[in-house]
Parts: C-alpha cells; structure tokens; sequence
C-alpha cells in the first residue's frame, strides 16, 4: 500500500517535470508564476504566516502593501518551482538570462587552498548559484533532506544532479561526509534561512530564532571559508548572483559571533528584495503564529 501511495504521488509530479521540459524554461517559469501568483497567493492568505512574518520585519506596512510582498513572493516561489524542472535547458533559452556580480572578488578566495562553503537564502531562484558556479568551472556539493517519497526524491536528485557536483544526504554521518567531501577539495553551499529547531537563538530582525549552527561547526573542523551568495530575480528570467567580498572566516569568530553575521546578511538582503523571499514558512517559535500575538 505505501508503494501505491507513493506512485499516486509520483505520478502528477512526474508528469508536471514532463510538461515543463516540453515548454522550456520561459514558458515553465511563466506557467509556475501564475499558478504562484493566484492559487499559491491566495493559499498564503489563508494560511496568514507570510503576513505575520512580513508584519514583524516591516511593521509600518499597510495591509494591502503586505498583500502585494505576498503575492509577488508567491509569484516567485511558483516561477522557482517549476524552473527546477528545466535548468539544464535554460541555456538554450534566449529569454534565460544569468549575470556574475562580484566573482572577480572572491575569486582567489575560491582558488585557494582552503574549502568554500558558500551560504545563501530561499530568494530569487537560489537553484541558479549553483549553476552559475559551474559556469566559473567550479561544480557545488550540497546537503539536502530526503524526501520520503523514494519517487520523488530520486527526480529531485536528478534534476539537481544537473549543476551540482555531489549531494549529501541529510541525517546520520553527513557531517562526516561533509568533512571529507570539504577536505578533498570539493565547495559546498548551504542555505541557511529557514528555522532549526534544534538550533541555538540568535537574534534575527530583533528577534529570537532558531538558528542552525552545524555548517559554522562544519567550516572550522574543515578549516573553511563561508562566501555570502545572494540570488536575484529580474524580468521574470533574468538572475544576478551577487557574490560577497566580506567572506566570513569563522576559525576566528565564535559560532555565535559567525551566525550574527550571517543572519545580519540576511536582513539586509530580505530588506532589499522582500518580494523576493521565501515567506511562507514559521521561521519564528510557534507561540509567535497564534492570534493576537506580535
């Protein structure tokens, strides 16, 4: 029964992945847009996290501004979803456009001895950091949480697999892998924005949040760097990665010291481009959620 199940689930995903590789990257990225733009807007209303999220970071916004972050955000998100399907083929798409802000800097920051763990947001369509990489010749190792859905998560690896070196499964043994992955060479990249529940409080937007601190851990035992990458969306299909040149030793922080620094990165970046961030998530305690509470 549970393989029936799963392929009950497989099925519609599947053929989602195969309507978008027909349509290409443009026609994808507009079709997710819109579905993102109505159906996951409205959604999002529902459910009320964004607005209480985006009240806490911009508490003088009226409502109505906070709706049109919503909508766009969830325009955005449904742009990313469906691009994931396709980007191996947004190279063969002139409306796809990807620039390099900053490489120049951290370029021999990337060239040295040292491992890169490059951090980042679920902004613009981070997927395209990792592609990016690759076009500077460098391919990314990444951690990611298995789906439980064997179906599913072995199209997720697939599609992934086109612009990243290795994947490292989340859970038992891959800090170890990570270490090893770090140490023979290979950069990674985390994203380091959503809530940890077994993280430590760090102080984002003022206030207290579960933060993960197993990559700052990771970067010291592998005596590595952590480069600050922001993805951008523009024009629908146009993408800047803007990279960094405040790189982040952490062997000469604290980890707590280290997380202040990327969680102040993170404002900075979800201020600038807020319709661009992924809002949509609990990314304060659950009590914060409940009504009437600010």
């Amino acid at each position: 029964m549970k393989k029936i199940r799963h392929l009950l689930e497989y099925i519609p995903i599947y053929l989602l992945y195969r309507l978008c590789r027909v349509m290409g990257f443009r026609r994808a990225s507009n079709l997710g847009g819109f579905i993102g733009r109505h159906l996951g807007y409205w959604y999002a209303l529902l459910t009320k996290v964004a607005d209480k999220n985006i009240a806490r970071v911009f508490p003088t916004l009226s409502p109505d501004n906070r709706k049109k972050i919503i909508k766009k955000a969830a325009e955005n998100f449904g742009r990313t979803f469906f691009e994931y399907f396709v980007l191996d083929l947004a190279d063969q798409d002139p409306a796809f456009k990807n620039e390099s802000n900053g490489f120049d800097k951290v370029a021999d920051y990337i060239a040295g001895k040292r491992p890169i763990i490059g951090f980042s947001a679920h902004l613009g369509n981070w997927e395209i950091g990792a592609k990016d990489y690759l076009a500077h010749g460098r391919a990314l190792t990444t951690i990611y949480r298995a789906i439980n859905n064997p179906y599913v998560n072995a199209l997720i690896l697939k599609c992934r697999g086109t612009i990243v070196a290795n994947q490292i499964p989340k859970g038992k043994g891959s800090g170890l892998a990570s270490i090893r992955a770090l140490k023979s060479g290979q950069h990674m990249v985390i994203l380091v924005d959503q809530k940890f529940n077994e993280g430590i409080d760090i102080p984002l937007f003022g206030h207290p949040a579960r933060t993960a601190d197993g990559y700052v851990k990771l970067a010291i035992a592998a005596n590595a760097y952590l480069v600050p990458m922001l993805i951008t969306r523009h024009d629908s299909t146009k993408f800047v990665v803007h990279y960094m040149d405040d790189v982040i030793d952490p062997t000469t922080m604290t980890v707590e010291e280290c997380l202040l620094k990327v969680n102040h990165y993170l404002e900075e970046w979800i201020k600038t481009y807020p319709d661009q961030w992924f809002w949509f998530h609990r990314r304060w305690d659950k009590p914060f959620y409940k009504d009437n509470v600010a």
